[in-house]
């Protein structure tokens, strides 16, 4: 029963590996007939895992992912998003011996739609809704023989200050939260913040901070715990063409419960239409 036990927290463990980071745009929506496709490659370790107690176990965990997020203007007021990530993992929990070795699939999948509430001088004001195809593996032992699809209802603030001399600064908040389709139960909350700024008309800074809330889960006489992320990101971009930029960055998860302690590297491409 205890080796049991082990595959069933293992198997949750990559559950949690797999949680994207979308990289959502603000919540200033684009023109009509303007758009942008931003290409990402990251590359990602950790040797530890946070428990459920927020203690740290032994892991080795290693993760390469190709990502494109694209955003179109239809109206003035309407944006269509679309998200789709490539991944390899490696991962070996320790404490269990469970090996999980070069899974090469897609990731989650999102669809979405945003709506500008308001839009003046410096303030944005949206709401987005979004469809996200389940992708990976199965999830964990809850999962086994259904679809776990989600629906996605997300509100984005922003908020920039420009000045001549010292260049400009903004921030982006937005809170989401999400529904499974086959069951309509909570799965989780998502609240992330990004303070930008530009110090020239050519370069940008960003911190940007992405924090997951998901609800423990009950099925077949098994209890997946709750799990909690907080992940960091730092980066740095140049507009070194029209409408052409290229950005790159540090990320960190800095503490959680039941998630890998991942650090690592990414590069991204955009390009503006």
């Amino acid at each position: 029963m205890r080796v049991f036990g082990n595959l069933i927290w293992s198997a949750f463990v990559l559950y949690l590996l797999f949680i994207p980071q979308i990289s959502h745009a603000g919540a200033w929506n684009l023109k009509k007939n303007e758009g942008q496709v931003i290409v990402t490659g990251a590359f990602t370790r950790g040797n530890s895992i946070f428990n459920d107690e927020g203690n740290r176990d032994d892991a080795d965990f290693s993760k390469t992912e190709t990502r494109v997020f694209f955003e179109h203007g239809v109206t003035e007021r309407w944006t269509l998003t679309a998200n789709v990530a490539f991944q390899n993992v490696n991962f070996l929990d320790t404490e269990s011996a469970f090996n999980f070795d070069d899974f090469d699939d897609f990731d989650d999948t999102e669809f979405g739609l945003r709506y500008q509430l308001k839009r003046r001088q410096g303030l944005a004001i949206s709401v987005q809704a979004s469809y996200i195809i389940d992708g990976g593996p199965p999830d964990n032992i809850l999962d086994i023989g259904g679809s776990r699809d989600l629906v996605e209802l997300r509100g984005l603030w922003g908020q920039s200050y420009e000045t001549e001399r010292y260049g400009d600064v903004f921030f982006d908040a937005q809170i989401a939260a999400r529904l499974r389709t086959d069951s309509g139960e909570y799965n989780s909350t998502h609240a992330d913040l990004t303070l930008g700024y530009k110090p020239s008309s050519k370069w940008f800074v960003f911190w940007q901070n992405f924090s997951t809330l998901r609800e423990a889960e009950t099925d077949m006489g098994f209890t997946v715990p709750q799990q909690f992320q907080f992940k960091s990101n730092v980066s740095v971009g140049y507009e070194y063409k029209t409408n052409r930029i290229v950005q790159f960055g540090y990320s960190e998860t800095l503490f959680g419960r039941n998630i890998v302690k991942e650090r690592g590297v990414f590069l991204s491409t955009w390009v503006r239409y």
